[in-house]
C-alpha cells in the first residue's frame, strides 16, 4: 500500500548533500580548482559507487529482481574514482571524456529505472526522466566537444552534481 513502510533514507540525504557541496566547490573558482575538482570527483565517484552497490538490495522488494545495472554502474563509478585519484595529471586532461561517459551511463540508468518509479510516484517519474534527459545532453556535449568541456568542466559538472544532489535529497524524503 502507498505510504506503508516509508522511512527516511539517510544514505540518499548524505549523498545529496555531498553532491551539492561538490557542485558549490566547482562553481567557486573553476580556473584554479580543476585539479582539486578531479580529486574531489574521484572521491565522490567512489562514494557514489559504494552507495549504488548498497542500495541495489533495497530495489528487490519493489521490482522483484536485483539490478545488474546498479552493480555495473557502481563498479564503474568506483573504478573511475580510483583512476581520478591515482592519475590526477592525466585525469585533468581526460576529465571531459571520462565524465561524459559517466554522466551518459548514469543518465541512461535513470531513464531505465524511471519505469519502476512510474508505478509508485508519477511526479518522481517525470522528475527522473527530466534529470536523465538533462544528464544525457550534458554528457553528449562533453563527449563531442572535450576541449570546450575542459575549459568549462567545473561549471558543467557543477550543474550535474547540483541537479543530482537535489534529486538524492528529494529521494531521501520520498523513501
Amino acid at each position: 500500500m502507498p505510504g506503508e513502510g516509508k522511512r527516511f533514507d539517510w544514505g540518499s540525504l548524505i549523498l545529496g548533500v555531498i553532491f551539492i557541496i561538490v557542485a558549490l566547490l566547482s562553481f567557486s573558482n573553476p580556473g584554479s580548482s580543476v585539479m582539486a575538482v578531479v580529486i574531489i570527483f574521484g572521491i565522490v565517484a567512489i562514494l557514489k559507487g559504494i552507495f549504488e552497490l548498497t542500495v541495489r538490495r533495497r530495489l528487490k522488494p519493489y521490482t522483484g529482481q536485483g539490478s545488474t545495472m546498479l552493480i555495473i554502474t557502481g563498479v564503474l563509478d568506483i573504478l573511475i574514482g580510483i583512476f581520478m585519484l591515482f592519475n590526477v595529471q592525466f585525469g585533468m586532461i581526460a576529465v571531459a571524456v571520462l565524465f561524459a561517459f559517466w554522466i551518459i551511463l548514469d543518465s541512461v540508468f535513470m531513464l531505465i529505472t524511471s519505469s519502476y518509479i512510474k508505478e509508485f510516484n508519477r511526479n518522481r517519474f517525470w522528475f527522473t526522466v527530466i534529470l536523465g534527459v538533462i544528464g544525457l545532453l550534458i554528457g553528449i556535449v562533453l563527449l563531442f566537444n572535450p576541449l570546450s568541456g575542459v575549459v568549462s568542466i567545473a561549471f558543467i559538472i557543477g550543474i550535474f552534481f547540483m541537479i543530482a544532489g537535489i534529486g538524492h535529497i528529494l529521494e531521501a524524503f520520498d523513501s
